[in-house]
């Protein structure tokens, strides 16, 4: 991308004016990402992680049982 803010005159802009095409691009982005069809690979993926928290919802980690334990990898 050969294009940026500089170029377009977007550094100028006001703050509310910079956050509010921000979330416009945001949407945009969004929008086409859900349009956008996932791989038969990454479906199955899916299925199969839904079927084995609905076999075992109670297997599931907190967020800082996740935290805690990424940190103890990062650390030793």
């Amino acid at each position: 991308m050969g294009t940026n803010v500089r170029d377009l005159g977007l550094d100028k802009l006001p703050i509310a004016d910079k956050v509010a095409l921000i979330n416009e691009l945001w949407a945009e982005v969004v929008a086409e990402e859900r349009s956008t069809p996932i791989s038969p690979e990454l479906a199955d993926k899916l299925d199969r992680r839904i079927a084995e928290y609905e076999a075992n919802p109670g297997q599931l980690h907190s967020i800082d049982e996740v935290m805690a334990a990424l940190k103890a990898d990062r650390e030793g």
